[in-house]
């Protein structure tokens, strides 16, 4: 059951998702990961794809990703491994850094999965 939407707030500026759909059909975006905790507001984006009349992106939804620490989940803003290094937190740097796509597929593909036994 979806709620009505505030989609602009108050003061005129478009609210997260409005924002979130037009930035990524601007970019072209034809894949998005996001993490689980987006899964009840993935509806939302499928009606304003819809709504404009766009081609929506294939989106994945992915369990949480924690820091290396084991403390709070993985940040693009606070991306830091316990050493004070930066760590990559976008596709594009572990390919740049000579990961296969195939590779990347199945790393997030079997994230919090595992076989008991």
């Amino acid at each position: 059951l979806l709620q009505d939407t505030v989609l602009l707030k108050s003061d005129g500026w478009p609210t997260y998702h409005l924002a979130a759909v037009v930035d990524d059909h601007l970019m072209e975006i034809s894949h998005i990961m996001r993490s689980d905790e987006w899964l009840p507001s993935a509806p939302l984006g499928v009606l304003l794809y819809a709504a404009f009349g766009w081609e929506p992106p294939v989106w994945a939804h992915l369990p949480v990703i924690l820091n290396p620490n084991g403390k709070g989940k993985m940040s693009k803003r606070h991306a830091v491994a316990p050493d004070g290094s930066s760590v990559p937190v976008h596709l594009r740097d572990y390919i740049a850094d000579g990961y296969l796509p195939e590779a990347m597929f199945n790393f997030l593909s079997n994230i919090g999965w595992s076989i008991d036994g």
